[in-house]
């Protein structure tokens, strides 16, 4: 008889209803079980026992071991359902929890309405290491008011369950009011203002990783093995508390605020707060550590004090949750996270404990739950989702106030199988290195924000160059998404925030884990690891200071700021310490300026900035290399002297053939200046490159290397400071003759004489200085070696006792010529000096002679026939420096000194 009616049920989809009364249902060949059809509403918020259900398909029941005993709903297959008739008070959203167990996991819930024909919601049910060991996961839906029929269906099979209860979600005054939260798409402080998260990442402290420390190790387990092996365990032990109580200090937190920052992100390794699977003493016990807990509670103190957001990530998870080994201290040896469902009830374990530690805490920003997966999931990322659904379930038991943050797998950026949002107040995390700057290198995430209504944030970025964060973050902003900048400290790198030296000790034993050396004694070996620990600290660390700027003031302007203060005449300027700013702004160089993708090498030394212009050091000095046409280098300095100064730069070439310019203000005052062969790129020489005005002040100065090819160390100003000196400007000259002048002063002899005065004279290829001796001026032959004239003239410039006198010099290398001037001149010219207005030129009765204005090197600016009683010339016509206006007669010419500004 049973079988007979088996095959017949068979034959109508395994359900038969008999009436309005019961149903006959069967699970297999063996069972059949009736229950009645027509049941009670049941009022919610309940909980439910499954097999209380009015209606079934293909499921069973079975004797539990979960708490409370009783029976559960089993052997559940593909497309098995139960129904149950329940009663909504109010519209609104409701939290259903359901009691599930299951094997393998993978499988997932779908709830319903009216026989399938409204779906409420769905939730994965991950795997709970066992039939009988029993997890509590949970999902919000909404419901209408009335009474209404829900279906329970296994949309995959494959799970166990007890019981499913309904929880009516209140918004509460409390709730979000001082914390942090989310608001559709953005996240916002507790007042509702939009809050862009701007955080520094506290790598290397909780968590240590090979690269950042420069060990020839990846992960902890593995670094902590290697210090073991030359100090031994206690000594280890010692010298990872050092680690823990130097790297990160009040002093840390405070700088962090005053860079600018809003925000810590806090890498954590469940080691501190529980012990791995393997050494606790029974099976999914969840042994407490207080270490981890004591580190966050007084980081918690200084950012209360200094006002700064801390967001707790777990980046090392029982077992590890990466095949990338250091990122999770994940050791092959051992189940990985993935691999072992104990490994994943500790890690939901773990944070409900951290959670019901800091549920009422302002300053906590929030929890980002799993760092970095990098694990074969599947398409759909099943066991994440699953673990991800746990671990807030069991949070939210505890901590409804903080946001939750979700990283996909892959290194954070793969989303598939996490959407929709099963969290009202959760944050997807993607992180980014390495790509491009532009808007669609973050399309796909702000996809993700607009079809999930919920905001995201770049949980990690970094570990590039200047140019690349600043354009990486200002694309962040202008999407309104904030950033978690890596790393805040690194071991001999100038990608970070503060550079960690490693003592000279430490090296011994770095030879010795290479290879390259004996083991050192335990003595000398603690000795460097200790002193190591201590240089972590803030006051022993060397600051990235274009890293600092980049990552804080230099994000959206284009405003550049001295990198170091220079006071003119006292200071030279030293080449590596250019202006800090943008490519473009600041310095402008040729190629990479950073990884965009691309793999690119921005920087061939990595010496002491972060920048694509490439620095090397010499002893204790840096020098600018491997220098490109039309490269040039920007400095802001401060003039304390308003007088002429001498350009010096200290170059190095190992050939000729470079050639640079200098700028002030925008204006070239040198002309392009050769470079010649040093015999060696490290062999440096100084080399006058000209003179300039310069007023007091704040000045900028350009040094364009408009032919590449030559190194550059330094530049000076020095003063000219000698008040009688005379110069020669005799452009473009390299061979000497002889010249003899005779000078006569308005006919009054005994006012005018020369005693052995420096004679300067500037051509192409730099300046070099003769002397002229004479006590009488009438009648005293002047001998001297100067150039060869030019287009028949010299011109010979000095100052006399009230006005600048510039003579021009015809004749051959033997001529005699006597020249009359004046140095009571009625010729005025104002204003002087000369900003921005027109220049005027008053010279009465001159009309017919010839008036010019020449630049300090002897070049023509303006000359004309003089017409009328003044001349008036535009500030168009002048860069910044020294001319001279010249009224030349038969036999008398008449000087103006004119300063431009």
């Amino acid at each position: 008889m049973k079988k007979t009616i088996f095959i017949l049920l068979t034959m109508i989809n395994c359900h038969l209803s008999l009436g309005n009364e019961m149903n006959i249902n069967f699970k297999n060949n063996n069972t059949w079980k009736l229950n009645n059809y027509s049941c009670n509403a049941t009022p919610i918020p309940s909980t439910i026992q499954s097999e209380s259900y009015c209606r079934m398909f293909g499921i069973s029941t079975e004797t539990t071991q979960d708490n409370g005993g009783g029976q559960n709903v089993g052997y559940i297959d593909d497309n098995d359902w139960m129904s149950y008739n329940i009663s909504v008070p109010v519209t609104g959203s409701y939290k259903v929890s359901y009691r599930v167990a299951s094997n393998f996991g993978g499988n997932e819930i779908q709830i319903d309405k009216d026989l399938g024909s409204t779906i409420l919601g769905t939730i994965s049910v991950p795997s709970t290491g066992g039939w009988q060991s029993w997890e509590t996961i949970s999902h919000s839906i909404q419901l209408e008011a009335g009474e209404y029929e829900i279906g329970i269906k296994a949309n995959i099979g494959g799970f166990n369950i007890n019981w499913f209860a309904f929880e009516q979600e209140f918004p509460t005054e409390e709730e979000n009011t001082d914390f942090l939260h989310t608001a559709g798409q953005n996240i916002v402080d507790g007042q509702g203002q939009n809050f862009v998260i701007k955080a520094v990442n506290l790598d290397g402290w909780m968590v240590q990783e090979g690269y950042i420390m420069e060990v020839p190790f990846g992960p902890q387990w593995e670094i902590m093995e290697g210090i073991e092996d030359v100090i031994g365990q206690q000594n280890t032990q010692e010298f990872h508390d050092a680690w823990l109580d130097n790297m990160v200090t009040e002093s840390d937190i405070q700088q962090i605020k005053q860079w600018g920052f809003n925000s810590i992100r806090v890498p954590l390794h469940y080691n501190l707060f529980t012990l791995s699977i393997q050494d606790e003493p029974v099976d999914f016990e969840n042994t407490v550590i207080n270490k981890g807990y004591q580190l966050i509670d007084q980081l918690l103190v200084w950012a209360e004090k200094y006002e700064l957001y801390l967001i707790l990530d777990l980046h090392a998870a029982p077992g590890g949750q990466g095949e990338d080994q250091p990122i999770s201290d994940y050791n092959p040896a051992y189940p990985s996270l993935w691999e072992s469902g104990e490994n994943r009830s500790k890690t939901v374990h773990l944070w409900k404990e951290i959670a019901k530690r800091y549920a009422d805490k302002k300053w906590i920003g929030g929890y980002d739950l799993i760092n970095e997966t990098n694990w074969e999931l599947g398409d759909q990322n099943q066991l994440l989702a699953d673990l991800y659904e746990s671990i807030v379930y069991e949070l939210r038991q505890v901590d409804n106030n903080h946001i939750v943050f979700i990283e996909g797998n892959w290194w954070a950026n793969d989303f598939r199988g996490l959407t929709p949002a099963f969290d009202d107040n959760m944050v997807y995390a993607f992180h980014k290195y390495w790509a491009a700057t532009d808007q669609a290198s973050l399309q796909e995430f702000i996809d993700l924000r607009n079809s999930t209504n919920t905001p995201i944030w770049c949980g990690e970025t970094g570990e590039n160059s200047n140019q690349w964060y600043v354009e990486n973050f200002e694309i962040l902003e202008a999407n309104n998404i904030g950033y978690a900048f890596w790393p805040l400290k690194k071991v001999n790198q100038i990608q970070g925030l503060l550079n960690v030296d490693q003592p000279e000790g430490l090296q011994k034993v770095l030879d010795y884990w290479n290879g390259e050396g004996s083991k050192p004694s335990v003595a000398e070996a603690k000795s460097a690891l200790m002193e190591w620990a201590v240089n972590t600290r803030l006051d022993r660390c060397d600051y990235n200071y274009s890293v600092i700027d980049a990552t804080t003031r230099m994000v959206g302007t284009t405003d550049t700021k001295a990198y170091s203060t220079v006071s003119i005449p006292d200071d030279n300027i030293t080449a590596a310490h250019y202006d800090l700013g943008k490519q473009g702004h600041a310095y402008f160089e040729q190629g990479d300026l950073g990884d965009y993708g691309d793999k690119a090498w921005w920087n061939i030394n990595w010496t002491f900035r972060n920048d694509a212009v490439d620095i090397y050091t010499l002893g204790n000095e840096y020098y600018i290399g491997e220098t490109k046409d039309n490269e040039w280098l920007q400095y802001t300095i401060n003039a304390t002297q308003s007088t002429n100064y001498e350009f010096q730069v200290e170059v190095a070439a190992n050939s000729s053939g470079g050639k640079y310019h200098i700028e002030v203000d925008g204006n070239d005052i040198t002309g392009s200046i050769n470079v010649s062969s040093t015999n060696g790129w490290e062999v440096f020489s100084w080399q006058d490159a000209g003179q300039t005005f310069l007023s007091s002040g704040t000045k900028v100065i350009k040094f364009v290397f408009e032919k590449g090819g030559f190194n550059l160390k330094s530049l000076r100003l020095v003063p000219i400071t000698t008040e009688d000196e005379e110069e020669v400007v005799a452009e473009g000259c390299s061979n000497s003759e002889n010249i003899s002048l005779d000078f006569s002063y308005d006919g009054i002899e005994e006012k005018c004489w020369v005693v052995s005065e420096d004679i300067n004279y500037i051509n192409s290829w730099g300046a070099e200085y003769i002397t002229i001796n004479g006590v009488d001026i009438t009648n005293v032959w002047i001998n001297s070696n100067l150039p060869p004239r030019q287009n028949g003239k010299y011109y010979i410039s000095f100052k006399g006792l009230e006005s600048w006198a510039h003579i021009e010099i015809m004749g051959n290398s033997s001529s005699q010529r006597k020249i009359d001037f004046t140095t009571s001149s009625e010729i005025q010219v104002y204003p002087n000096p000369l900003s921005t207005s027109n220049v005027t030129i008053k010279h009465h009765n001159r009309s017919g002679e010839l008036i010019k204005v020449l630049d300090i090197h002897g070049n023509i600016v303006y000359a004309n026939l003089i017409e009328n009683d003044q001349t008036i010339l535009s500030r168009n016509l002048f860069y910044r420096g020294i001319y001279f206006v010249l009224i030349e007669g038969q036999d008398q010419i008449e000087t103006i000194k004119l300063i431009v500004d």
